[in-house]
């Protein structure tokens, strides 16, 4: 059965090197991207509209335009990927959150999220935060290889959580890795 799982990075160093893929370039959130970030997220991970967006992520308590990064196709100008580095919890700026992750279908397998994930924990880093933690869906495979590459490690948040991590680890061919019980 397909579910949430959850993931922590214990610390903010070594992050890896690497960049952008050529023909893309990244940025901050822009006024204008509500249109261009709902796209990405429902066509990635969810629908959303712009009435949701505004009330839940823009015009939220937590949200910050220098959090929310886009990757942008440099032929076109269309943004092609996004991630948001949130917090946790509110108020707790040592514990961050990567969210709402995104590739446009169209412009997976180039690397972009990789790339987004590495803007999100070097700003992370530049901001103090120890720790990150993600939730992914277990059918995202190339995501949660993606993650593992980049020194996460599962977060157990139950008991049926160990049995979907053995089936993720065998379906990517890796040797299982060490996880932390959620706290």
């Amino acid at each position: 059965m397909a579910g949430q799982l959850s993931m922590i990075r214990t610390h903010m160093r070594g992050i890896p090197r690497g960049g952008v893929p050529r023909g893309y370039y990244a940025r901050r959130y822009r006024r204008v991207d509500a249109a261009a970030w709902i796209e990405i997220i429902g066509r990635t991970i969810c629908e959303y509209t712009e009435e949701r967006f505004l009330n839940e992520l823009r015009n939220g308590p937590y949200f910050d335009a220098k959090r929310l990064f886009f990757i942008v196709h440099r032929r076109t100008g269309k943004p092609v990927a996004t991630a948001c580095a949130g917090w946790a919890k509110p108020g707790d700026c040592h514990h961050g959150y990567v969210h709402f992750l995104g590739v446009l279908p169209e412009h997976q397998g180039k690397g972009l999220g990789r790339a987004i994930m590495l803007i999100v924990l070097r700003s992370f880093a530049r901001r103090g935060v120890r720790d990150a933690i993600l939730q992914t869906d277990d059918f995202r495979l190339p995501a949660l290889k993606i993650y593992l590459e980049l020194g996460f490690i599962p977060r157990y948040m139950d008991g049926d959580r160990r049995d979907r991590w053995t089936a993720v680890f065998e379906q990517l061919g890796v040797p299982p890795v060490e996880g932390v019980e959620a706290q």
